[in-house]
């Protein structure tokens, strides 16, 4: 009888959004020691212990709303199945992958192969305005993010992105703060390719263009 010793588990990290591959050795969770596993970045990103009734509690940093779920499965599950899916509460999409190095990697590629396809399918609906303006804004903004030049007076750095068919809103986590990008037209995007920094302003609701017509929230 084959007895299965470790599994893999991938992971992408909801800050820097890098994915990563992990090897658990099933000797490597007890009772009282926990798997604990970390981004490159620092970030956390899942723990794995060992609890009464011969269960296995997760705490899974989700990449999809990045918020934290905790999950509870028996040990013939954890060790015997290929495959476990671990769903996101908010949006019920796979969030990582648990089982064999082989079925995880598959998982990883049909997954990404499904969110390529929703794109597509989001693109071919004509979601945006005007699409060729919206993608140049769209990397603006996410290379001012990652070089960290997007921020929030209140001093928060948890910054979200929303995406809309006329425009990118940025926001902040905790304050509340909402800074409006528009990306219909080639004015709109010099507005954008101007930008150094991107700064919002604890609790306030601003637009980087002013001649635009506010919108109704």
């Amino acid at each position: 009888m084959l007895i299965k010793t470790y599994i893999t588990v991938a992971l992408h990290c909801p800050e820097c959004g890098k994915l990563d591959f992990h090897a658990i050795s099933r000797f490597n969770v007890g009772f009282d020691t926990k798997v604990h596993l970390k981004c490159q970045c620092g970030t956390a990103l899942f723990s794995m212990g060992r609890g009464k009734g011969n269960k296995y509690t997760i705490q899974l940093a989700c990449s999809m709303c990045e918020d934290k779920h905790y999950y509870t499965y028996p040990a013939n599950l954890i060790w015997k199945e290929k495959l476990i899916n671990l769903y996101c509460h908010e949006t019920g999409v796979e969030s990582a992958f648990l089982g064999s190095r082989e079925n995880v990697r598959k998982a990883v590629e049909d997954f990404d192969y499904n969110m390529e396809t929703m794109v597509d399918d989001v693109m071919d609906e004509e979601f945006f305005n005007n699409e060729e303006i919206m993608s140049k804004v769209l990397e603006k903004v996410r290379n001012l993010i990652n070089q960290d030049k997007v921020s929030c007076t209140c001093g928060n750095d948890d910054i979200g992105l929303e995406v809309n068919p006329d425009r990118v809103e940025i926001f902040c986590e905790d304050c509340g703060a909402v800074t409006v990008i528009f990306a219909e037209n080639i004015k709109d995007l010099e507005i954008v390719n101007n930008l150094t920094n991107i700064v919002l302003n604890k609790g306030v609701f601003k637009y980087i263009d002013k001649g635009k017509k506010r919108i109704k929230k």
